[in-house]
């Protein structure tokens, strides 16, 4: 299982929060988990972009603004179905970020690739940087 973090930008009010991604290619299962300690200087990270502590990571395709997309998606824990439309709740959060194997090759230590999301409920957009921590 690989692990990378994620810093989920509500760029209009500018807060933050820090997750970290951990998903399973060969099984196609994923989990998310906010992290206690923020990676963001502290004048940019306000708690308020709450959505839980941790949960499932799913790769998903769809099409979304009329392009069709390969992201990552947040959910509560134990909630999703393989089909969306019968999860027993909706997604917190759409990383349109592509494939888990694309995303891997393009991160490297001290390095991140950013680009758009969204907080599926409110429907606002957010913006992501996937990094991966160097030891």
């Amino acid at each position: 299982m690989a692990t990378i973090g994620c810093t989920l930008i509500q760029k209009s009010w500018g807060i933050s929060c820090d997750v970290m991604l951990t998903y399973d290619q060969a099984n196609w299962l994923g989990k998310w988990e906010r992290l206690t300690k923020p990676v963001r200087p502290p004048g940019k990270y306000v708690s308020s972009l709450q959505f839980g502590r941790d949960g499932d990571l799913v790769q998903a395709r769809d099409v979304y603004n009329g392009k069709e997309r390969t992201f990552m998606s947040l959910y509560p824990p134990r909630t999703w179905a393989a089909d969306p439309s019968k999860a027993a709740s909706p997604a917190h959060v759409h990383i349109f970020c592509g494939s888990w194997s694309s995303v891997i090759e393009r991160v490297g230590c001290g390095g991140f690739i950013s680009g758009e999301a969204i907080l599926w409920r409110t429907r606002e957009p957010l913006e992501f940087e996937l990094w991966f921590a160097c030891s």
